[in-house]
């Protein structure tokens, strides 16, 4: 639903910027390169939501679907606003600072599919250390075959092979035998998923593979997740990462 309000709105936001700092479009007529602490102004009375203002979303997945540019700005939006669905505009709008989202985002998968490793009912009757060595072994590959995606030098086939018998390998268990081969290549197919959004030149198809993530994540293991514990623990990932990148540009 679309709502509109004159002033005295102050949030805090996300929005994505090309990948040279520049502003997917122009402010006045003009390429606007983007930094820490620059603000923003519009007229109210040429505010109107998808056409004139600075657009934000309250959510990093969200803000994909906007997004030309790996570049994620931190912002505050304040003034006049007009908002609807997953996004506003507002009148006035500062960067507080800039992440790398593609670096968070490849961080983000290892650790997610990690915690989905954690919950399958085939571990649970492995000893601790065992499995902690699996585990390391298993981020360890993740990592080789998200850059082996992004380089273009892995296949789905090929990510699916190391992923899934390597891993299975570390932890002397048989998929034939434990009947789980089918949630080992859900794991090795979302993965490939991840690495294949990265290949792209912004993060527009993040939210489909978080989609997919979700609902593959939800069925192996019995749960409910859904995109609010999606943003969460982005956000914890980039407070804990603290992934902040001063853009070197000059003036």
């Amino acid at each position: 639903m679309r709502k509109k309000s004159n002033s005295g709105i102050r949030v805090v936001g996300w929005h994505f910027i090309n990948n040279d700092y520049s502003l997917s479009l122009k402010h006045n007529n003009k390429i606007i390169k983007v930094k820490p602490g620059l603000k923003l102004h519009t007229r109210p009375e040429d505010l109107e939501i998808c056409n004139n203002g600075l657009h934000a979303s309250i959510r990093i997945v969200d803000a994909c679907l906007y997004a030309k540019g790996w570049k994620l700005c931190r912002v505050v939006s304040s003034g006049g606003i007009d908002s609807h669905d997953n996004k506003y505009a507002t009148t006035e709008r500062e960067v507080l600072y800039i992440i790398n989202f593609k670096s968070l985002i490849k961080q983000w998968a290892i650790n997610a599919f990690s915690s989905l490793i954690r919950n399958l009912d085939i571990l649970k009757h492995r000893e601790k250390i065992s499995f902690n060595a699996a585990e390391k072994e298993f981020i360890k590959l993740a990592d080789i075959v998200m850059n082996g995606i992004m380089d273009h030098n892995f296949d789905s086939k090929k990510a699916g092979k190391i992923l899934t018998s390597e891993f299975l390998s570390e932890l002397n268990l048989n998929m034939l035998e434990t009947g789980h081969s089918k949630y080992c290549k859900d794991f090795s197919a979302a993965l490939y998923r991840f690495g294949l959004s990265l290949t792209h030149t912004s993060p527009y198809y993040i939210r489909a593979t978080f989609q997919y993530f979700i609902e593959a994540y939800n069925v192996i293991t019995g749960k409910n997740i859904n995109f609010d514990n999606i943003e969460a623990s982005l956000i914890k990932l980039e407070m804990d990462e603290k992934r902040l990148i001063p853009p070197n540009i000059k003036k």
